[in-house]
Parts: C-alpha cells; structure tokens; sequence
C-alpha cells in the first residue's frame, strides 16, 4: 500500500550515490567509535604488543591476556534492562477511559505482531534488538511499514531493525530528509528480491543500499539502480533516534561523541586491564620459569649452554659483575597498585557491586536506592530514548493505518483482534515509560511505598511513581476488588459460584454444578440475613491495609538490619555512601594482607 508505482527519480542516481558516499564520510569517526566499542562487547582478542619506532610490534615471549569485564558490563546492563517495566500511557482531552485503553492495547498487540516476525526471520524480538543498539551503538533505527501480505488479505506491520552502524541520514529543517540502510546479504536472495541485480552480482555476496527520501524508495546493488517506486507517504519511513548521553556541543567533530555507548566513561579503561593482566601473567611466568644468567670467567667467548631452568633466555655475564636480573617483584607490586586505580575508575564509571552480587554487608532501603542512583547516568538517559522510539514508531504506523483506512489485525497469532481506523483516528498523544528495576530495589520501593501509605499519599501516586508498575491503574482496580470481596464474603461467594458454573460447562466437569450450588446455598444464607436486618459475611476491618507478618519491615528503612532489632553500624550508617564504606574496608584488608605478607 504504501509503494505503488514505479517512477522516474527527482535525484539523479550519481547524485543519490554522491549523498550517500559523502554521509558516510561524515560518519566515519562515528563508525570508527562503534567499531572500537564492538571489540569490547564481543571480546575480540587482545594482542600484547609495545611501540617501537612508531611501529606496533609483539612483546617477546609475552602471554596476552583478554579480560571479560567490558562484556560482562554490556551483558549486565542489558539484563538489568530486559527487566525494566514499560507504561504505555493515551492522553486525549476528547477521550473516554474506554477510547484511551482500546488505543493502548491495539499499541500492546501492534509489538507483539512485530515480535512474532522478527522471529520467524530469526531476527529475535525487538525489545533484545533495541537494547543492545541503545546501549552499545548508542542509536536505535528501524524502517517500520505497512503492506498487504496478498494470500491472507492482512495488513502486515513491517518493521525492519536496522543497526545503526550502517545506517546514514540527514535532517531537514523538521524532520528526515532523507535515509539510507547498507547491508551486505547473499547473491542468492539479492537476486530473488530484485532480478535486475543480476548483471551486477559476481561475488557470493552483494552490497545493498535501501534509500528513502519523501518522493522514492531507491534500490541500488553494488552502487547500480535495481528498483525504484514511487513513495506515497509523504515522508521518510525510518525512526531514528538515539541515547541522549553524549555531548550536544557542535564542533567540526561533534558526530563521534553523539548517541554515546554505555562504554563512554570506561571506553579506554579496558584495553588497559588487558594490558596489565598480560603483564602480570607475563611476570608470573617469568618468576616461574623466567630468564637467568650464567656466570663465566670470559662471557664475551662464552658458548651459551642449553637452559635446564628458564623458558625464555639465559645470558652470559661475568663473575662477580655483568647483568643483574630485573627486580620483578618490585614491578608486580607496582602493577597491582596500578590495576587497582584502573579498577576503581571503571566502577565509577560503570555498575556499582551491588548490581554484581558482591557486596558483604545488608544495606538499608535509602541506601540501596542511593547506590542504584549511580546507574542513572548509564539507564535514564538510553530508556528515555527508547520511550522516544516507541513513541515514534507507534504514531508512524497509526499513521498509514488510519490513511489508508486498514483494518488492524494485530496481536498474537491464533487471537489477533482488529481495529478499524476509526478506532484510532483520534487526537491524542502517546506516552511511554521506561522502569529499571532489581530485586534490590524492588524490595526497596516497596519498603518506602510502605511508609508512603502510612502518611496517607494516594495509591497513584505510590503504585505510579514509587513502584513504577506497569499497569498501576489495573492493579489499583484489581486491589478494590480484592478488598471488598475481603470486606464482605458474599462477593467472593457470587464469583466463586460462576467460576464453578463455567467450569461445570466444559465436557467432563458436570461434578462442578454440585460444588456451585453449595456455594449458592452459603450466598442465599448470607442474603436472607441481609434481609432480616443483620450483618453476615461482612468484616469492615478487612479494608484496613494487610501488613507484614509480626509488623517487622521488609528491610530497615534508613539502617540496620531487617526486622532483627540489631543496634545499626555507625561506619555504614554515616553520611558515606555504601560504594565508599565498602571500598575502605577493601583498603584496611588490603592493608592487613601486605602487613602480614611483609612479617
């Protein structure tokens, strides 16, 4: 629908290509960034060399070392990520509460028929897709539209995940100029999408340029035309949008620190662990079967004999002069200090130990969620993104819905529901939000939630803003209902009658219509109760808040240690962050260990 004809291009080919090859260049350091924060993620193998006459040369006999924090880092953040909860919010001064959540959950089920065929082309689901594009490229882009799929009559939403990496574009004065996707796929399915690319492909594998701009989608392979049609939307059918960390400044070079990664504070960090866990191992070998020096009356005439000890070299020296051995030891203690200041510069600037499992002692409900705060710099700014590309997204394809007046058949295969396009041909605004959430910290919401509730704040505001659930506004709903069965059983015994009813209709469950009408008679009896003037089957305290068990609190709200009644630590309880009292008892047992290892 939204690509008909076929039609003569505004732009010139050479002048599309010119666009493109120029973007790129624009690009490059850019590229060179995700390129260098690629070998991070995926561990590519660290290589122990030593400059040399501006030559990069090996390290003789030198023992390479590839760390794995900066993956352990992305695989974490992306973890902690995946369990982020996302409100979906309509707002619409027009709308009734029925208009804004019939919006809302076609929105629910657009995503998940876009999940359901990204896996059928084993592309994942889109949420995995966006989360290691936002955190490691820095961007999100993805080509979403809509087409008929002939055989069934459906209306498909096509979103096609794009990795930023080769991904070029330009703005104009208020939205996308124009895009340009490069991937590089097989000769075999080039030809079967686009059969004029024949002549062109000679290789096993081609390159393709998928350009849009408002008037044409172009199609070019190996840099020739293949395809072109006519582009009926009137825009550029790419959401681009990328993580609001990074430098807004506009210098000649600004490109390259836009749309930062999560590696940004520790990006040059890494190759230094590398460095000196390769320098250590190399010491250590040295120390174990390192090189030594043998005594001679005449070392310049010497024939160096076979080593029986070393693995490296032997050299002949003098007797009572010559060559001495490097004090190693001296060099490991110098590198260890080393390595811990490296170490604790990437803590600053990646997760605290809490996120790792590798804190000691309990911390309290202030305390955890102070130290969480420190992920804020790394979450915040890459899920508003994302809560952006959504947004986004969800209007472009509302959008070629409601203009071409298609039927909305989305949701999970099997119990998809359609929406007309007057059902979302509203005024209204979309709103998305982005949780990140732990146990820890879930523990911790609810610990302070507890204590807003006691001071009498609203349940909005503490379901909304301090738990942070996804659908607040059904578990508020679900919560009324949960107390007024509690405060009167008759409404538990009306529910509970028709659940047996329904069962009893299912082949083989007849049994179920005795067990409902005993319920029936336990209701009949409390309502004749009713009718004479008594209360039966109602508890008016039951709409009292439920606490916990004994009245102990989840964990202490500012110290101490959960509902155990211990007297607080004062070294943990002062002003200092958790992050700081953990890394001095670090220092005092690293203290002790050298005390001890010096007599």
């Amino acid at each position: 629908m939204v690509i008909e004809s076929r039609v003569t291009s505004l732009t010139s080919t050479s002048e599309i290509q010119d666009k493109i090859r120029s973007r790129k260049n624009d690009f490059g350091d850019l590229f060179k960034r995700m390129d260098e924060d690629r070998k991070l993620y995926l561990m590519d193998e660290y290589k122990f060399t030593y400059m040399s006459e501006n030559t990069e040369k090996p390290v003789p006999d030198g023992i390479a070392i590839t760390m794995n924090d900066a993956q352990v880092f992305a695989d974490r953040t992306m973890a902690i990520c995946s369990g982020a909860n996302m409100q979906a919010e309509v707002l619409g001064k027009k709308l009734s509460e029925d208009q804004k959540t019939l919006i809302e959950e076609f929105l629910g089920n657009l995503f998940i028929s876009i999940d359901d065929l990204l896996m059928q082309r084993e592309l994942g689901n889109l949420g995995d897709f966006l989360r290691e594009q936002i955190f490691i490229r820095g961007r999100v882009v993805s080509r979403n539209l809509v087409w008929e799929d002939k055989p069934s009559g459906r209306f498909i939403p096509d979103l096609l995940t794009c990795d930023s990496r080769y991904f070029v574009y330009e703005y104009g004065d208020h939205d996308l100029d124009w895009g340009n996707y490069t991937t590089t796929r097989r000769r075999e399915l080039i030809e079967n999408l686009y059969p004029k690319s024949k002549q062109y492909l000679k290789a096993k594998y081609g390159v393709v340029d998928d350009f849009w701009d408002c008037h044409v989608n172009s199609i070019y392979v190996n840099n020739h035309l293949v395809d072109e049609r006519e582009n009926t939307l009137g825009y550029v059918p790419y959401t681009v949008q990328r993580s609001g960390s990074g430098s807004l400044m506009l210098d000649k070079d600004h490109l390259k620190y836009t749309g930062e990664s999560i590696f940004a504070p520790v990006r040059h960090l890494y190759p230094e662990v590398n460095r000196l866990t390769s320098i250590l191992q190399t010491l250590n070998m040295m120390t174990f079967a390192g090189a030594t020096q043998y005594e001679t009356q005449e070392p310049d005439n010497a024939v160096k004999p076979e080593n029986p000890y070393g693995l490296f070299k032997s050299v002949p020296v003098e007797k009572g002069g010559g060559y001495r051995l490097i004090p190693v030891a001296d060099i490991k203690n110098g590198t260890r200090l080393f390595y811990s200041i490296i170490m604790a510069a990437i803590q600053r600037g990646s997760l605290p130990n809490l996120d790792y499992g590798n804190l000691t002692f309990p911390l309290s409900a202030v305390a955890i969620s102070r130290l969480t705060q420190t992920k804020d710099a790394i979450f915040v700014p890459r899920l508003q993104a994302l809560a952006l590309y959504y947004r986004a997204t969800s209007k472009m394809f509302i959008d070629q819905y409601i203009n071409g007046g298609i039927p909305a058949e989305v949701g999970e295969r099997g119990i998809e529901k359609t929406y007309n396009a007057a059902d979302l041909n509203k005024e209204f605004a979309i709103r998305y939000k982005f949780f990140s959430t732990s146990p820890e910290q879930d523990i911790a919401n609810t610990e302070i939630a507890q204590q807003q509730f006691a001071i009498g704040m609203s349940r909005e505001t503490v379901y909304k803003d301090t738990l942070k659930l996804e659908n607040w506004k059904g578990e508020i709903q679900k919560g009324d209902i949960d107390r007024a069965k509690r405060a009167d059983a008759a409404l538990t015994f009306y529910d509970l009658g028709h659940d047996l009813i329904d069962e009893a209709k299912k082949p083989g469950n007849e049994r179920y219509y005795l067990k409902a009408e005993l319920v029936l008679q336990q209701l009949e009896a409390i309502l004749k109760n009713r009718v004479a003037g008594g209360m039966a089957g109602l508890d008016l305290q039951a709409n009292t808040p439920r606490q916990i068990p004994g009245g102990k609190s989840i964990m202490p709200l500012t110290g101490g240690t959960a509902g155990q009644g211990q007297p607080n630590n004062p070294e943990r309880d002062n002003d200092e962050s958790p992050a700081v009292s953990e890394a001095a008892a670090q220092s005092r047992q690293t203290q002790v260990r050298k005390q001890t290892e010096e007599g």
